[in-house]
This record gives structure tokens, C-alpha cells and sequence, in this order.
């Protein structure tokens, strides 16, 4: 799908493989169509075999996935975009799953509806953007400072940590400034050389594991400048400097005016005055939304879902609300409640895999661009 796989990859999973895609009033064609190619298809094409087996399901038989653009988009996103997606929809979605809908190659299009699905996904709305950015940036704020602090402690180990946590953080803000959207883990870094920041962000990002406290910090301010600059020149707000002295400490810092100038900028009535720890970088430039920390919630025993849209047009879940956990509340309690429930929604989410159109069960936690199968 991406163009990265290799040798190596082919030692599962691998064959002659396609989406076949049908417009929803087609939906009752659905099983009529798999089976045609079930007694039509030969067992090779060239080289390559038409029939295999794969990890999720021993048969032997063709993988050519026969769906309606409904529930293919769906089953990627968790949320069906053929009739647009909401604020939540979107902070919800990872760069992983919006590539399994849009990053393959399209050979022909007789549906009315996936070029539209694939060009909402181009990117984010406006005001979307601006508050992914600002729960970037909000992140580098709450732990630049502790680099140098841990490691005057004695704990070198935590402070190496919370280097790499930085750079895997500057790395998701540079996909997001630089409108693309992120592979899963495997492929990021892949990924990440061919973003036109990547010359510039590089060798910070690399030195972001020097083996002195000072050096990483440097790195990293120095990659937080090169993001401010990007940032600056796409007309979005940016202070003069993206990083201040730490009050009177001797550590560095993301200066708070960086996030906020970008919510500021918010005119979205679900978006404006929320606190930009509502969404947290992750595999993508948000991928779950969450208090600062860590997720707030326990993962769900299940999920049904996604299939088509329930009467509140979301996703259900049995149990799993953990109570307790506290979480800032922003704006309207609307939005608030909506959102609690969409962070278990997508917690959740990221251990679960799709199952057929209806139900999810667990998945590994390394899940990634391919339905159902089991990663090596």
C-alpha cells in the first residue's frame, strides 16, 4: 500500500491481493460478486499466487476483499465518512488508518462515493488542524524541562527516555505541519525522510540520543525552532521563539504562547477555549484523546461496531468507563460528555480488530496496515 514493503515481507501474507469496491445501494451484490471470483479466479497469476491462506484464516482461497465503500472506509476509520465526520470523528482517526483508505492505488472508479471519501481525508478541516498542532506542541511543553532534570538526579535512564518521547513527538508535529499523514511505527521513520523538513529536522532528531543531557536538550530546541519556523511560514500563529528558560531552573522549555496562539486562533464552537491536552500524538498526529498523562480510561471488554451508523451514530460499548479518571473538562459539556466518551471509544479501539462487519475482538498491540492479520 505504502511502496515499503521488501524480501522479507513476503514471508507471509503475501499474493496477489485487492479491494473491490461497490456503491451501498450494491451492498445485497456483495456476496453474489465473491463468489463469482471464488469459482473464476485461476490459482496463479504470473509468479504470484491468486489463492493462499493467510494468518487470520487458514483457506485457501482468493483475497481479493469484496465491500461497499461504507464499510471499507468504516472499518479503517472507525467512522463513516461518506456522509462527512465530526470534530470527534476526527481526532479520533490515526494517519494509519485514513492511509489504508486513501494511500493505494485506484485502477478504476465506477462508485459515487469513494473519491469523495478519499478527498475529505485529504487532511484535516482548519480548526481541526490548528488544535492537533496546539496538543503537539502542548506535549513538548509538559516534558522538555525534564530532561536536564532527571538527569541531574541521577536518573539518566529517564531523562534518555524522555528524549526519545520528545523526538517521536517532534517527528509526529513535522508530519502534521507538513500535512501528511503518519504510518504506523514500522514505516514512520520511512516515512519520515521523505518530508521535505526531514533535511533540516534530521540530524536533530538523531541527536536527540547523544550521550550528554545538554546535547539532547540542544537537539531538541533546536528541532522545536525548525517546527516554529514551518509553522510561522503556513500563516498559522507562532511566537518569536518556540523555547524559553524554564523559570530560573537551568533547563529549557516550549513557551506556552506556541499552543496557545493556535487555540486562540479556533473559531470552531466544539473546539474554542478547549484545553489542547484533549488530544495526545500518538501513531498519527492524534490518536487518542486523553488528559495529559496517560489515557484516562481501561480498554473495553467489546466493541460493536463499526457497521453501519446506530441511532446516535456511534460506536458501543459494553463496559469499561473507568469513573475515576480524572479528565479536564473543556468547553460546552456537550462536547465534554461526547468526548469522554469517544477517549474509551478509541482507547478501546487501539486494542481491538475488526471482525467481519459487525463485532471487534483483541488485537496485538504492533496492529497494523492489514485486516485481521498478525504482524511478524
Amino acid at each position: 500500500m505504502l511502496g515499503l514493503d521488501d524480501q522479507m515481507s513476503r514471508d507471509h501474507d503475501w499474493g496477489c491481493r485487492l479491494t473491490l469496491l461497490v456503491d451501498q445501494d450494491a451492498r445485497d451484490q456483495v456476496p453474489r460478486i465473491s463468489q463469482m471470483l471464488e469459482e473464476g479466479l485461476p490459482e496463479r497469476f504470473g509468479e504470484f499466487p491468486v489463492r493462499f491462506p493467510v494468518t487470520w484464516d487458514s483457506a485457501v482461497s482468493h483475497q481479493i476483499e469484496v465491500a461497499t465503500v461504507t464499510e471499507f472506509a468504516a472499518s479503517r476509520l472507525g467512522a463513516d465518512p461518506t456522509g462527512g465526520l465530526s470534530v470527534l470523528d476526527w481526532l479520533s482517526v490515526t494517519g494509519q488508518s485514513v492511509l489504508e483508505v486513501t494511500a493505494g492505488p485506484v485502477f478504476t472508479d465506477r462508485t459515487r462515493t469513494l473519491a469523495a471519501v478519499r478527498t475529505l481525508l485529504a487532511w484535516y478541516p482548519p480548526d481541526v488542524e490548528r488544535y492537533v498542532l496546539a496538543a503537539g506542541w502542548q506535549r513538548l511543553c509538559q516534558s522538555l524541562q525534564m530532561v536536564g532534570r532527571t538527569a541531574e538526579t541521577g536518573d539518566e535512564l529517564g531523562s534518555r527516555l524522555l528524549s526519545a518521547r520528545l523526538a517521536a513527538d517532534l517527528l509526529g508535529l513535522a508530519f502534521s505541519l507538513s500535512r501528511r499523514w503518519a504510518p504506523y511505527a514500522k514505516w514512520r521513520g520511512t516515512a519520515f525522510r521523505s518530508l521535505p523538513v526531514a533535511a533540516r529536522l534530521g540530524p536533530q532528531l538523531d541527536a536527540a540520543a547523544a550521550p550528554g543531557w545538554r546535547e539532547r536538550e540542544n537537539a531538541l530546541a533546536t528541532a522545536c525552532e525548525v517546527l516554529l519556523s514551518i509553522q510561522r511560514e503556513q500563516g498559522h500563529p507562532a511566537p518569536g521563539s518556540a523555547v524559553i528558560p524554564f523559570f530560573d531552573r537551568p533547563y529549557r522549555t516550549v513557551d506556552q504562547q506556541v499552543p496557545q496562539g493556535l487555540i486562540a486562533a479556533i473559531t470552531d464552537p466544539m473546539l474554542h477555549g478547549c484545553r489542547p491536552w484533549w488530544a495526545r500524538l500518538s501513531s498519527g498526529p492524534t490518536a487518542l484523546m486523553s488528559c495529559p498523562a496517560q489515557p484516562a480510561a481501561r480498554p473495553c471488554r467489546r466493541l460493536t461496531g463499526p457497521g453501519p451508523a446506530q441511532d446516535d451514530d456511534t460506536t458501543h460499548l459494553d463496559e469499561g468507563v473507568d469513573e475515576s479518571a480524572s479528565i479536564a473538562r473543556p468547553g460546552p459539556d456537550t462536547f465534554a460528555a461526547q468526548a469522554r466518551r469517544r477517549m474509551i471509544l478509541v482507547d478501546a479501539r487501539s486494542m481491538v480488530r475488526p471482525v467481519g462487519r459487525v463485532g471487534l475482538e483483541p488485537r496485538p498491540a504492533d496492529y497494523g496496515t492489514k485486516p485481521r492479520r498478525r504482524w511478524r
